[in-house]
């Protein structure tokens, strides 16, 4: 007799061939007939698959061993051997021990995946096809899983889906060092990554923006210096996180794809770590509520022009033509509503214009007092006032923007950073420089402009005495003469507002 029949014939399922037979043969059935001989087939083929799965099962009994041996401790402790069963109960309930044979190595590889820094690269790597036939067995028997958790295994091969099961998604902890928040009027993208290396991408409504940061540990987060960014830097401040704002501009260079809000957001995750990104100073909501007393004012100027200038082309057509300046505005509006060149039908339209220019001067008159008042009661602004080209509203426009002049580390970068000085484009060891640079805030940089042209001006007509001024005027045209005294009194701020000292330099 061969050894595979002599093994086939002590196997334990041979008791139910030899019951079978029995059972025929009390029926007065011959054992050697052909639906005896499929029996037999049928249960030899079943016997033999039966020795494969015991085979497997040793081969997983060893597998638990060597993961074991990296983790420390028993293979009972994470593998539960199903009890010894009859062979004729294992032979009719084997479809469920692939439940029973899986149950102890998928809690095992569960545990070890939670520390797998601490499992050798080999046994990972055996681990590997056991964990995908765990994954499809469960998907099978429980369905798609809750949550996905990527782990990579080995560095070189395909990543395991392991699924978490216990909490929902939202309540995994997640312990971010660094997050990218893109922001707009609606819909947040939120970008990250965790000290596991998983990867967050979240999209928030604006409502569950806060909630999302206050289950958060405190973490910097980057994001761009627009609209409401200020508001979102001081909510984000109370959560205990740190909030960097930073120019768009800058920030654009991160994105590596197409634009949009979850490229936006990787892009802000890139660009505030880096080592040399220039950063945004948080403004507070005292130095917002003056700015903002500048921007309407500004505002109700350019609609007062254009209402002018409006009144003024209406005119023209008519015949009516008056020179340029405030007080030639105020003859005109009074013309508009009596002079009989113009019908009657259009002196109704010109009376409307003049009825709005009467009401922007009247408001914009309350936010001059405003914005001087403001200025007579801020020490800082009282100082900057002291310069000749300084008036109440750079004052109170430079103290709001800036807050603390120690963000700047020179008054050049401070003047730089207001755009006033020349724009630099050098290759080769050759300088070549060209007018301003216009960065920065434009409407500070605007005032500046103004006060120091209205200053040049006094020295050039001999109204004032300035060496400085005269000897430049001697050299260069009006306008750069006039943009070296902005720079000049710029430099002079942030001097200032960095000593606390009073001006004592004449400009």
């Amino acid at each position: 007799m061969t050894r595979q029949a002599r093994a086939f014939i002590t196997h334990p399922g041979f008791e139910i061939l030899d019951q079978r037979r029995d059972a025929l043969a009390a029926r007065g059935q011959p054992f050697v007939g052909s639906k005896s001989v499929d029996l037999a087939l049928d249960l030899e083929d079943r016997v033999h698959a039966f020795d494969r799965l015991q085979s497997e099962r040793r081969d997983r009994r060893r597998l638990a061993e060597c993961f074991v041996a990296h983790m420390g401790g028993d293979v009972g402790e994470h593998e539960e051997l199903a009890p010894r069963m009859a062979p004729a109960r294992r032979l009719k309930d084997h479809s469920r021990r692939p439940v029973r044979r899986i149950e102890p190595i998928e809690a095992g590889i569960g545990v070890g995946l939670k520390h797998a820094r601490k499992i050798g690269k080999m046994a990972l790597g055996m681990l590997g096809s056991a964990v995908a036939r765990i994954e499809e067995h469960r998907r099978r028997r429980i369905g798609p899983a809750k949550g996905l958790v990527v782990a990579h295994i080995m560095r070189w091969t395909a990543p395991l889906l392991i699924t978490c099961q216990g909490l929902p998604q939202e309540e995994v902890a997640m312990t971010t060092m660094t997050i990218g928040l893109d922001i707009s009027k609606s819909w947040f993208q939120v970008h990250g990554i965790t000290e596991d290396g998983e990867v967050i991408k979240r999209k928030l409504a604006r409502g569950k923006v806060l909630d999302f940061f206050a289950r958060l540990p405190p973490c910097v987060v980057g994001l761009e210096a627009c609209g409401s960014a200020h508001h979102w830097a001081r909510e984000l401040g109370k959560l205990g996180h740190e909030a960097r704002l930073m120019p768009a501009r800058y920030v654009r260079a991160y994105v590596k794809t197409n634009k949009h809000d979850a490229a936006d957001a990787e892009a802000c995750w890139e660009a505030v770590q880096r080592p040399g990104m220039r950063f945004v100073p948080v403004k507070s909501a005292e130095q917002q509520g003056v700015l903002v007393l500048h921007r309407a004012r500004d505002l109700l100027v350019r609609q007062r022009t254009g209402a002018v200038n409006a009144l003024r082309g209406h005119l023209a057509e008519f015949g009516i033509v008056g020179p340029k300046g405030t007080a030639s505005a105020r003859e005109l509006m009074g013309l508009a509503t009596t002079d009989e060149r113009i019908p009657s039908c259009a002196r109704d339209a010109l009376s409307v214009l003049v009825e709005q220019i009467q009401d922007l001067q009247a408001k914009i008159a309350r936010y001059d007092d405003a914005i001087l008042l403001a200025a007579r009661s801020n020490e800082v602004c009282r100082r900057l006032m002291k310069v000749t080209t300084i008036g109440p509203f750079a004052a109170t426009a430079l103290a709001a923007t800036v807050g603390d002049p120690n963000h700047f580390s020179s008054s050049r970068h401070f003047a730089a950073w207001l755009g006033l000085v020349p724009k630099q484009h050098s290759t080769g060891g050759k300088e070549k420089l060209s007018g301003i640079s216009k960065r920065g805030d434009g409407y500070i940089r605007k005032l500046l402009i103004h006060g120091a042209r209205s200053g040049v001006h006094r020295v050039r007509i001999h109204q004032v005495q300035n060496s400085w001024i005269a000897d430049m005027l001697a050299r260069r045209p009006f306008n750069v003469v006039t943009v070296a005294l902005a720079h000049k009194t710029a430099r002079i701020a942030w001097a200032l507002m960095a000593s606390g000292e009073d001006c004592r330099v004449p400009v």
